[in-house]
This record gives C-alpha cells, sequence and structure tokens, in this order.
C-alpha cells in the first residue's frame, strides 16, 4: 500500500510449471478463486468487472484504475453500484479464497 487507498500492483505472466509450483505452497484454509474478467474503457477509464466463479460465486465487483484518488470517476449509465466495498476487507482476495 502505498497510501490508504492506493495500491502498486506488479503483475507479470507465469509459466504454467510455476504456477504449479506456487500453488504446492496454498493456504489449507483457502481455494483458488476463479473469475471471469471483462474490461473496458469508457470515458478514458480502465475498467474491470469480475465475475466470480469460485471462492464466492455469483460476486461480482467492479475495479477501476486510475491515476490519483483525485482523479474524477465517471461510471458507465449501464452500471448500477449497490455498494462501495473499496475499503471492505471482506472483499478482499484472501477473504474472498477463505473457506467458510
Amino acid at each position: 500500500m502505498i497510501t490508504p487507498g492506493e495500491m502498486e500492483e506488479i503483475e507479470e505472466h507465469i509459466s504454467e510449471t510455476a504456477f504449479a509450483q506456487f500453488t504446492k505452497y496454498q493456504d489449507q484454509t483457502t481455494v483458488a478463486i476463479t473469475k471471469r474478467r471483462t474490461c473496458f474503457v469508457y470515458k478514458d477509464q480502465y475498467f474491470m468487472y469480475d465475475e466470480f466463479l469460485s471462492g464466492r460465486p455469483g460476486l461480482t465487483v467492479l475495479e477501476i484504475e486510475i491515476a490519483s484518488q483525485k482523479s474524477t470517476v465517471l461510471l458507465p449509465p449501464f452500471v448500477t453500484v449497490l455498494e462501495d466495498v473499496t475499503f471492505d476487507r471482506e472483499y478482499s482476495s484472501r477473504a474472498i479464497a477463505e473457506i467458510t
């Protein structure tokens, strides 16, 4: 975390072999999260719409990548927000993956 609400993510592609190696260290109180991600751009903003297929099947989350917290977010008219979960730990990847 850089500051509250700001995260720096470093993403990289890994091989199937590396993935298999990493899963050996998976916490046994969690499941692998499977989701369908749809990405789109609206008004020069990059959105990621995730539909969870495992972890919490049926959960959908919309994420936006913004330049700074001072950026104005313009939601598309076809999106209905039920709840802002930005700071809710129950929607972290860890919490979604936990076996209940």
